[in-house]
């Protein structure tokens, strides 16, 4: 794709460029960023200048996709967890916290464990999480969801 293809400059659908940009590699990617810089005053940068700090977001995103997709991994398998012993999973989740080892646990141990699972279904708990945390979660998301909506709305109207 070469600079004069993309000609932004004449009234061309901002989002058809950007859509057609991201298709590009990070090389072709910088050098039409190096093309771009070029048409202001004949400035040169170089492309590796840009291809450095795309590679960079590249690999940024590529990490946030893998924890992304390990963690959709967990949350599955704790789901099934779940699904299969609502108690079991109280109970490991207190001898993590607890630092117990279930194959040398002692019988008060687990007579405890037994008593805090009937405890908290007793209380009507249905989150596992702690309240505090679970609260602060609801916070966070509400303080960031209109500065986040925002920034969408400002994007769609490109």
């Amino acid at each position: 794709m070469k600079t004069q293809n993309f000609n932004i400059w004449h009234g061309i659908n901002m989002r058809k460029v950007i859509e057609e940009f991201s298709k590009l590699s990070v090389d072709k990617m910088s050098q039409e960023m190096s093309d771009v810089t070029f048409m202001y005053k004949d400035t040169v940068v170089p492309k590796t200048h840009y291809k450095r700090y795309l590679d960079e977001i590249v690999e940024e995103h590529l990490d946030e996709a893998i924890k992304l997709s390990l963690l959709d991994v967990y949350v599955k398998g704790i789901k099934r967890i779940i699904d299969d012993s609502p108690k079991m999973f109280f109970q490991a989740l207190l001898c993590v916290d607890k630092k117990v080892n279930p194959c040398n646990m002692r019988p008060i141990e687990l007579r405890a464990l037994d008593n805090c699972y009937d405890k908290f279904i007793n209380n009507g708990n249905k989150n596992y999480s702690d309240t505090e945390i679970a609260k602060l979660f609801d916070e966070i998301i509400k303080s960031t969801s209109p500065k986040i909506s925002k920034i969408i709305i400002t994007t769609e109207e490109l």
